[in-house]
Order: structure tokens, then C-alpha cells, then sequence
């Protein structure tokens, strides 16, 4: 990891979390230590580390005050703490103190920005770290603001200030925001990314733009996590086969990067620890833990190094995403929940839809520079999930069709929403039209839905029928063959016969419903198919981001809406459970005929 450098620019930037944190020499540090020994690399003169304190008040009224403190004597002597022409007091310890042996100068807001402009005027090179909510405070003070903005002005490269912030973007994203608006010179490349309508993740973003001026740290990488279990080894706390102690870092450096490889080890480790080295290390004090990663690394028949490797190569940098529930993540949450209960409690396979459902979480975590509408997405994923129930009999059934079931077709209208929406290239009228026809794909995946239902419950009732039609037709030779020979007009065989006629009303009832069962059947499938196909066509036709016109956009939408009225329509005339047979029935099912087959499932 590269220290920072005042000539790479004024301001930088570094997102990180209280941890551990790994020398080359395996000696282990904590964050504001990590930061100090990555700052001082660079040689600066002194290193400053900035603290907003609580307002005091006192009979004259309130003051804000500031806290500096110093790791070293140099810093210290190099801090400007007698009161001189500057005017005001500070208190200042003389000597190291507390955790981190360090040196504190403290004093009101205003007489500590004095002093640290007077440094910053200075050629020597001095580093300041503050928290970045801090920045817009002292911008406000004196003219802090026109010190900095003369120190980019004259493009001197001496001065480096640092603003921290956590990984969790609830604490940067709205003040880079603010902190742009307000003063656009001195961030400019936040000010140029809230300006476009890049659909990258704000902080990958950023990253592109600041280079080395920005950094995020807790990366999980394979490096820290070498470096953690050398030091076991070193130390005599490694319990495992130390021969092989690289493989016990592949291991969990595959568990720290790979979601499908965590379940296994998740019973055995730490909250956590799939983010933070101390939670790692932490669940390597429990022998619970060493048995399991001994037999995963004797079990395994594939080197660890490999699958390493592999995730490597395809794992990209964990910026800043958003912590904090949200209705919209409560309500995904709840559809996945939803989903993961079908496939465990009654084995409906929902891959392909559990998998959008994660990407829709991990986006809508993610802060863009472009803002997106979330507002109805809780509507939506309330509405797959009654749609989970409402036809869980037919999905366990037609597991393969799922793709074009209305879930299916809601997810990919919601990914649209908060994934392409607003996309360059796309006018107000293409978006407005794309969104008509995601709408017209989720009527036509119920239509769907609602035409395989049809077509399975009349299968089953014309199946019924079939089984009756047997009965009687046995029943009536049975009966035939057990009446005299020729005493056929005989009073006596009056019951007889009346008998054979109600085994003949029977078969023809029963021959006439199946027939048209049949013909109904035979639309459907003739419908089912013809849903199916404009499904494919109109996914297609949505997958593309761009569009040189609407035109395209309002012929599908055109078909779509023409196809769920004609599909409707039938539906409802040829609706026949429970009818009486009429003469019309033949007219309702002359449409194109069909091979009869069982359906594709």
C-alpha cells in the first residue's frame, strides 16, 4: 500500500475502520497507528491529527474548541503553541500520554485554525488528518477557506491534508456532497462526478478520479490475511499443520471473499470476521474453529492456492456501501427470505431469481452519483411475494418456466428502476416507453401464469373424466351382459333399461366435456407457446440500453398490449368449469389448431 503524498494534491481522502492493521515486518497496528506509520513514511515534518471537541460553555457564553495531537516530539516542537502575535491560549502537554504516548495541544476553534493557516504558509511539509465532518465547520471559520484555496492556487506541494471517514457511506456520502456544492474548486472531482450521469458507484468513481488521493482500506486481502496467520505461526499460536499455514490463509482469505465458500465456515467464526482481520482473529483463539479449517485443509481435493487464485482475479475493491436498513433493503430482505423458505421447505429452485435479488440489495447499498427513485420498491417486492404464494403449487411443477413468471418479470423491472433508468443516451420518451412495456411484461407473465393454471386444472378435470368415462362404459357392459337374453321387451326389464340409459347420458356427458376440455387445452398451449415467445422478444428488446428512437420501443409495447387483450378475452370466454355444453362452445374454440402434446415441463 502506498503511503500518502502532499504532491499528489492538497486534499485526500481515506475510508477506513477501527482494525488491525499489518506491517511488512508482521508487527501488528491499529488504525490511527497504521495511518501515523503510513503518513510519516513520506518524511513530513509534522503530522497533525485534528479533533472537533464538545461545545464548552461558560457565564460569557460558548466556544467551540480543537484538540491536536502528536505521536512525536517533532511534531510537537514544530506546532506554533506560544501565544506570540497570534493572540489566545492553548493548553499543551508536555509530555507523551495515554494509549498511544501521544502529545495534545488544545484551544478555541478559532485560535487553532490560526495557527494551523500559519503553518500551512510555511514551505516546510506538514500532514493534518481530521474527520471529514470537520472540514465544513472550518471552512466557516475565518479564512481558513481562502488559505486553502490559495495553497492550490500557487500549486505548492507541501501541505497534505487527510479526511477520514468509516466505510459506511451513511457518514460521507451526503458531507462529499455538501462539501462539493459548497466549494466546488477545492473538490472538483466530487463536483464533476455529482455532474455526470456516469452509472458508476459513486466511490468507484471517486476512486477513478483521485487516484492515490483516495484510498480504502479493511480490503480483506490476501496480503493482511498472510501476514496475520505468519505472525501466529511465529508466535506459537497457529494450531494447525504450519507446513501448510499458506493454505490455511487461502482458506480464509476465500472465506472472506467469496459469499457461496462462507456458509461452511459461518457457524465457526466470528461475527464479522468476513470484513475485519481483529473478528478473524478473534475466532482463531477457538479450537472449535482450528477442527474445522484441519478438516477442510485435509478433505479438500483442490489446492486452496488455486481457488485463491481464481477469486482474485474476479474480486474487485470494497468501497464504501451504505449500512443502515432501509425500507427498500427490509423489503428485498424479506423477498429473499421468501425465496430461500420455497427452495428449503418445498424445493421450488429459485437460482437465477435469488441472485437478482442479492445484485437489487448490493446496488441499492451502493450510493451513485446519479439518485434513483426507490419509493415504490417495496410495493414491488410485496407483490412477488404474493405472487410466490399464489401459484407455489404450479412453480413446483414447472420449475423450468420460472423465467417467465410474473417474480421473474417484477425483478427485472425493479433492476431497471435503480440500474439503467436514466442511463446516457436514453431520452425522458424511451424511458417512459420502456417502462410501459416492463409493465405490459409483468401482466403478460400473470396472463401466463393464469393460462398454465388453466390448463393443468382442466387437464386434471378432464383426466377425471376420462377415469368416469371408463367406469361407465365398463359398468354398462357389465350390466348388458347380466340381463336375460331375449327378455329385452319385457316389462320386468324396465328398470333395466332405464338403467342403460342413464350409463348412455353419462358416456355422451362425459365424451362431450372431454372433447371440449380438449379444444380448450389445445388454445391454451396454443396461447401458452405464443406468451412465451413474446416474453423472450420483449426481454430482448429491453436488455438494450440505448435506443435510437422510441419507435422500436412502441411497436413491442404495441404486440405485448395487443396479445395480453386477446389472451385475456379468451380466458374469459373459454372459462367452461362449470357449464352446461351448448351449441356455441364449438364457435368459442375455432382458433388454430394445435397438436395436442403434454407440455414441455
Amino acid at each position: 500500500m502506498s503511503g500518502f503524498d502532499a504532491k499528489e494534491g492538497l486534499i485526500h481522502f481515506l475510508f477506513a475502520e477501527p482494525d488491525d492493521y499489518y506491517l511488512e515486518s508482521l508487527l501488528k497496528l491499529d488504525l490511527m497507528q497504521f495511518l501515523y506509520y503510513s503518513i510519516k513514511s513520506q518524511e513530513y515534518d509534522g503530522i497533525y491529527f485534528l479533533k472537533q471537541e464538545n461545545t464548552v460553555k461558560t457565564f460569557l457564553g460558548s466556544k467551540e474548541e480543537i484538540s491536536v495531537y502528536c505521536l512525536d516530539q517533532k511534531s510537537v516542537d514544530e506546532f506554533p503553541a506560544e501565544t506570540g502575535y497570534l493572540g489566545g491560549q492553548v493548553a499543551r502537554s508536555d509530555t507523551a500520554q495515554g494509549k498511544y504516548r501521544m502529545y495534545g495541544i488544545r484551544g478555541r476553534k478559532e485560535i487553532m485554525t490560526s495557527r494551523i493557516q500559519m503553518m500551512i504558509k510555511k514551505d516546510q511539509n506538514y500532514a493534518f488528518v481530521m474527520p471529514l465532518n470537520m472540514m465544513k465547520n472550518l471552512l466557516h471559520t475565518g479564512t481558513f477557506r481562502d488559505t486553502l484555496l490559495n495553497e492550490v492556487n500557487e500549486n505548492k506541494d507541501n501541505i497534505m491534508i487527510v479526511l477520514t471517514a468509516s466505510k459506511a457511506a451513511e457518514n460521507s456520502f451526503g458531507e462529499l456532497c455538501s462539501l462539493a456544492q459548497e466549494e466546488p474548486f477545492l473538490f472538483k472531482e466530487i463536483a464533476d462526478i455529482l455532474k455526470s450521469k456516469e452509472k458508476l458507484s459513486f466511490y468507484q468513481n471517486m476512486k477513478l478520479k483521485c487516484g492515490d488521493r483516495m484510498q480504502v482500506w479493511n480490503q480483506m486481502d490476501l496480503e493482511s490475511i498472510l501476514s496475520m496467520v505468519h505472525r501466529m505461526v511465529l508466535s506459537g499460536e497457529f494450531q494447525g499443520d504450519e507446513s501448510r499455514w499458506k493454505e490455511y490463509a487461502d482458506l480464509l482469505y476465500i472465506y472472506a471473499s467469496d459469499p457461496a465458500a462462507r456458509a461452511e465456515l459461518r457457524p465457526f467464526m466470528e461475527k464479522g470476521a468476513s470484513r475485519y482481520l481483529r473478528a478473524m482473529r478473534k475466532s482463531l483463539d477457538s479450537g472449535r474453529t482450528w477442527d474445522k479449517l484441519n478438516q477442510m485443509i485435509v478433505e479438500s481435493d483442490e489446492s486452496w492456492k488455486e481457488k485463491a487464485l481464481r477469486i482474485r482475479k474476479i474480486r474487485g475493491p470494497r468501497y464504501p456501501v451504505f449500512m443502515k436498513e432501509n425500507s427498500t433493503i427490509n423489503a428485498m430482505n424479506g423477498l429473499r427470505k421468501e425465496l430461500e423458505k420455497q427452495s428449503a421447505e418445498y424445493g421450488i429452485r429459485w437460482d437465477e431469481n435469488y441472485k437478482k435479488v442479492q445484485r437489487i440489495m448490493n446496488h441499492v447499498r451502493t450510493p451513485w452519483n446519479v439518485s434513483n427513485d426507490y419509493e415504490d420498491i417495496e410495493n414491488y417486492a410485496a407483490q412477488c411475494v404474493i405472487q410466490i404464494e399464489k401459484y407455489a403449487d404450479l412453480y413446483l411443477l414447472h420449475t423450468p418456466e420460472l423465467r417467465y413468471s410474473p417474480v421473474t418479470m417484477i425483478l427485472n423491472d425493479i433492476w431497471y428502476k435503480i440500474a439503467y433508468s436514466g442511463t446516457p443516451g436514453e431520452t425522458e420518451e424511451i424511458q417512459k416507453e420502456k417502462q410501459k412495456t416492463f409493465d405490459a411484461t409483468i401482466r403478460m407473465s400473470v396472463n401466463f401464469m393464469e393460462c398454465l393454471n388453466n390448463y393443468d386444472r382442466q387437464k386434471q378435470e378432464m383426466d377425471t373424466l376420462i377415469e368416469e368415462l371408463k367406469q361407465n362404459l365398463e359398468q354398462k357392459e357389465n350390466f348388458k351382459s347380466s340381463m336375460y337374453e331375449g327378455m329385452e321387451n319385457s316389462p320386468l326389464v324396465s328398470d333395466q333399461k332405464h338403467k342403460l340409459k342413464e350409463f348412455d347420458t353419462n358416456i355422451a356427458h362425459a365424451e362431450e366435456w372431454i372433447r371440449r376440455y380438449q379444444k380448450s387445452n389445445e388454445a391454451l398451449l396454443y396461447n401458452i407457446q405464443k406468451l412465451k415467445d413474446m416474453l423472450d422478444a420483449a426481454n430482448l428488446g429491453l436488455t438494450q440500453l440505448t435506443g435510437s428512437g422510441t419507435t422500436d420501443m412502441k411497436e413491442l409495447l404495441g404486440r405485448l398490449n395487443s396479445l395480453n387483450d386477446l389472451v385475456q378475452k379468451q380466458m374469459a370466454e373459454s372459462n367452461i368449469t362449470g357449464q352446461e355444453p351448448d351449441n356455441k362452445m364449438d364457435e368459442l374454440f375455432a382458433i388454430r389448431k394445435v397438436e395436442v402434446h403434454k407440455y414441455g415441463i
